[in-house]
This record gives structure tokens, sequence and C-alpha cells, in this order.
């Protein structure tokens, strides 16, 4: 009878061990193994790549950091880059692109407004993460719980010039490009201005491609302007209205958002004296510093767009954070993001609004170009 027990015993003992062994088995199989990727869309490619190759260099330098560190779980962070030229069409093809066929479920992008309004219809509903480290929209706000930023929205750029405009001129004109951020940052200006009891007497857009600005400009003469907003989204262009404007004989104090890059600043004399609403920059703390070196020391030059740097190095920092700590799930990462508070990061110390995609704690600030350099402008 005893003997017969011990038989019974070894049998269950026996069974016991094929059932883990098989739980063991199918649990290693199921290990995911190899690169994790994520997504990028800028534009790489036509006027604009000069903003996504500071997207590119940014994601670069943060995928170095990590994957150095171990990656996530000894797994190496691999970004695939794709070109979305700035415009909502050729995003839209990139996000479907990475979403059906690269299976990743986070994107860094996309960088101009456009191409974030032409990836959301894709990637929210395959419910891809779609991290915006530049569009600056202010109709980002309204994109849903998938969709993410760290930079500022236009709505405070165009309250905060308008303010100051207002307040000192009185005749204003703007020249807007005819994309979906200058076109956002256009309507909150002009309103912002009304409601500041002043009007602005001259609107007009142009089409991205345009060089030749003669008849606007002389339209602007005609009425004696004493400010004139230039709201493009392509410093190239920028240069261009200001340097025809200037050799018709225009006056007018000049202003324009964020384009504080090479091809503004020191494409000609005539931008000189131009008062500009613009983001920070990096931080002065140890991460912006660190991140500046770092940089200088892999691409032998200093950053033409230091804040898109930053902003693209920290949203995949953070990207991969969250990934680190919730997994790939994205309804955890979006909870994870929209949770974020008191980040310290490259561009400074912010936190992510729980409800919208956008930024808190990241402010603006008014700077103007002398002697051909950007310096702080104290209004």
């Amino acid at each position: 009878m005893e003997q017969t027990n011990n038989k019974g015993i070894w049998w269950v003992v026996g069974i016991i061990v094929v059932v883990l062994v098989v739980i063991f088995a199918f649990r290693g199989g199921s290990k995911e193994t190899g690169p994790i990727k994520i997504g990028v869309i800028a534009p790489l490619t036509g006027d604009a790549s000069v903003y996504g190759e500071a997207v590119r260099n940014g994601v670069a330098l943060a995928l170095d950091e990590i994957n150095s560190a171990g990656g996530v779980g000894g797994r190496t962070v691999e970004a695939i880059y794709e070109d979305g030229k700035c415009n909502g069409k050729d995003a839209a093809s990139a996000a479907q692109k990475l979403v059906d066929i690269d299976k990743v479920k986070v994107i860094v992008g996309g960088m101009c407004s456009g191409e974030t309004f032409g990836a959301a219809p894709v990637t929210t509903p395959a419910k891809v993460i779609l991290f915006s480290s530049v569009s600056s929209a202010a109709k980002v706000s309204t994109l849903g719980g998938y969709v993410f930023r760290n930079h500022p929205s236009d709505n405070l750029a165009g309250q905060e010039l308008a303010k100051y405009i207002s307040s000192k001129y009185k005749k204003i004109a703007i020249v807007s490009e005819q994309t979906d951020y200058a076109q956002g940052i256009r309507t909150t200006f002009i309103d912002a201005v009304k409601a500041d009891g002043s009007s602005v007497v001259f609107d007009e857009s142009y089409v991205s491609n345009t060089k030749d600005f003669r008849s606007i400009v002389s339209k602007i003469k005609s009425l004696g302007v004493d400010a004139l907003f230039i709201n493009a989204q392509v410093g190239s262009n920028a240069s261009q209205i200001a340097k025809q404007a200037r050799e018709q004989g225009i006056n007018a104090q000049f202003f324009t958002a964020y384009l504080t890059g090479p091809e503004f600043v020191k494409a000609n004399p005539e931008v000189e004296g131009t008062i500009i609403i613009d983001v920070p920059g990096l931080s002065t703390d140890v991460k912006g510093q660190q991140l500046l070196t770092e940089y200088k020391a892999k691409y032998n030059s200093e950053p033409n767009y230091k804040f898109f740097v930053g902003t693209s190095y920290d949203a995949t920092h953070i990207l991969v954070d969250a990934i680190t700590k919730v997994g790939q799930d994205t309804s955890k990462i979006a909870n994870y993001l929209h949770s974020l508070k008191n980040y310290s990061g490259s561009i400074g110390t912010y936190s992510l609004d729980p409800e919208k995609p956008d930024v808190v704690g990241l402010g603006l600030v008014f700077r103007q170009i002398k002697n051909g350099e950007v310096v702080d402008f104290i209004k």
C-alpha cells in the first residue's frame, strides 16, 4: 500500500514538473527581444529641413545616452526617421508606414504643426503615442489623449506679441505664411490686438514657395504702417520679406516669432533691429549645458535651433522613461505622460497637462537682433 502511494506521489510530482516546464517555455518564448523601435516624423528635406535636422540630432543624442546606459531592460532603442516634409499629406503617409509596417508604439513628431495635424488621424485610432517636440499651433491642444507636446502653444506667443505691439504702435501690418503654424498664430495675434482695442490695418498671406514679395510690400508701404509682424514658418521667407521691405523704404519696426536661426539673422542686414517673441532656449542648469557639450562633440558645431534640439532630446527621454516604467501598453504610457510633473529636462523644469496635449511651466521671452546677434530685449 505504501509503495502504491509513493508511485502516486511521484506521478503527481512529474505532472507538476511538466506543467512548470511548459509554462516557463511559453513565457520565455513570448518574451520580446531585439531593439525597441520608435518613430520620428520631421521635415528631412526642403526649406524646413533645418528644423528637422535639429529634431533628428536631439533624438540621436538622447538615444546615444539611453543605449550607453543599457537601453530598456538590455534592449537597445532605435529610431526610424520619416520625412514629413512639413505638411499634413506627407506626415500622414509617414505615420501610416510607422504604424502599419514598423509597428511602433510611440512617435516623436510631427515637427511642423501641419505634420502633427496630418499624423494624428492615423496615430490616434491606432492608439499610438504622438509626442511633438516643436508643433506650437493652438489647435494641437484639441487632438486628444494620445497626442502630447513639450513646446509652448502659439496662443501664448500671439497674445504676448499682440499685447506689446498694440501698446506701442498704431498702424500694424501682418504678413503670414499659409501653413497651419503661421495661420494659427495669425488668428491668435489678430484677435488679441482687437481685444486690446487696436487694429491690424493690413493682413495678407502667401504660399510657402513664394520668393518675390514686392507686391505685398508695396501695399504695406502705401499704408504707412509703423509695425510689421513677419509671420513666417521658414526663416528664408522672413529674410526675403524683410529685405524687400527695406529696399522699398519701409521703416516700420519688424517683429517675428521664434525664427532665430542663422538663415534669418545672418542672411542680410535688413533684419537688424527685429524684435522676436521666442522660446527660452536650453536650460542654464546642468542638463541643458551637458546636452550642449554633447552636441558640439558629436556634430562639431553649435546647434542652430537649440530649443528644438532640447525639446526633441527631452521628448525621447520622456517616452523611453515611460516605456521603461510601464511597458509598451500605450494606454498606460498615455496615463504616465498625462501625470508627468516637474520633469527636469534640458529646456527647464516643466509638467504635462493632465487633460490636454500641452506643456505647463514653460514661458516665452523677447529678444532682438543687434549687430547681427540675437540678444535679450528689455520691453
